[in-house]
Formats: structure tokens, sequence, C-alpha cells
């Protein structure tokens, strides 16, 4: 009775130890369908994608571009050895080598800045850096989503946060300034509070 106990024990082992084997292969097998359609989404995700050295952007093909030195920046921005691109469409007048996606829709290469594609008028490239949400300076002006803040003093130029922003003499909400505004004393509190010596503000906007 025992060896016949043993030998049930035995077979319902190997059993059990089948039915692992094949859940560890399905799960494996399933793991790397998931890699793959995840790395297909990311590449979707990067907007560019190349399907037999035909380059899309999204649902449109570009043209003219060298599908071999192609590189996707991220950023929606792109080049080749020839070009460069934004959403798809080849960028004027630009060196492509020297090209980069800065982040925040800026790019830039040795000679220009660019704004989602477009050059910024008068800008030093070789300074040129963004800050955060949609800021940008070079080492004469400071940039709002590309337009340039007029009269701001560039070397004292600080983000404050949630689109608040001063220099040595002005404070300025998402690229506008905020009138009569002490900059010396002007202080962001977080959620959207900030104030001076003088007044409280929120979002940009002085309070009652």
């Amino acid at each position: 009775m025992a060896f016949i106990h043993l030998k049930n024990m035995f077979v319902i082992s190997f059993a059990l130890l089948c039915i692992m084997e094949k859940s560890i292969a399905q799960h494996i097998g399933d793991n790397k369908r998931s890699t793959s359609q995840t790395t297909f989404r990311h590449d979707r995700e990067n907007d560019y994608v190349n399907i037999g050295n035909r380059i899309f952007y999204r649902d449109r093909m570009v043209e003219d571009v060298d599908a071999r030195s192609f590189k996707d920046l991220g950023n929606a921005y792109a080049r080749d050895n020839w070009n460069a691109y934004y959403r798809g469409i080849k960028i004027k007048d630009v060196s492509p080598h020297s090209f980069q996606s800065l982040g925040w829709g800026y790019a830039k290469d040795s000679w220009n800045a660019y704004y989602r594609g477009i050059k910024i008028k008068d800008v030093s490239a070789p300074s040129f850096k963004i800050l955060d949400e949609g800021y940008a300076k070079d080492s004469w002006n400071v940039y709002y989503r590309g337009n340039q803040i007029k009269d701001v003093s560039a070397p004292s130029f600080v983000l404050l946060g949630d689109g608040y922003s001063k220099d040595s003499w002005k404070v300025y909400y998402y690229g506008q300034e905020i009138k009569d505004a002490t900059a010396f004393t002007f202080k962001y509190l977080g959620k959207g509070y900030a104030k001076d010596s003088w007044n409280e503000y929120y979002r940009g906007k002085k309070l009652d």
C-alpha cells in the first residue's frame, strides 16, 4: 500500500511539474509579445516610424528624406544627413549635423534656434538654452513659447514656479508682465499664489 501511495504521489508531482513548465513557457511568450507591442507603441508615441525605408510621421509620409541616416530626435523633431524636420515638415535653412532637440518645442543648430520648427529671430544659438514651462533664454534675451519677452534682463532672469518668473526689475506670469509687482520682494507661495511687499496674486492677477 505504501508503494502504491508513493507511486501516486510521484505521478501527481510529475503532472504538476509539467503544468508549471507549460505555464512558465506561456508567460515568457506573452512577455515577448508584450515587449514587442510596447516597443511598437513607443515608436508610435515618438511619432516617426520607418516602414520599408520610408519614413512616416503619424499618418503622413515624410518627403525627400534619407531613411538610412534618419534619426528621431524626440518632441516631433528629426534629422537626416541633409535636412531637419518638425512634425514631418522640412525646416528651412537648417544645419542638420549640429541640429538638436531641446524640449518644450525648442531646437537649435550651430547658427539658429527654433520653436515648433519656426526660426526664432535674432537669437544667439551658442548660448541658447531652455529653462522650463515654455521659457528659454540666451545671453541677451528671454523667450516664452518662441516669442521674445520685451525689456527683460536675461542674466538676472529666474523661474519661480507655476508660470511665474522675474528678473531684477519685473515679474512675469507665463511670459506676460505683472504690472506694478515688486520684483525684489516677489515670492511664489504655491498653488498659483504669490506675493510681494504690497500685494498678493493668484495666477498672475492681483487680489483685491
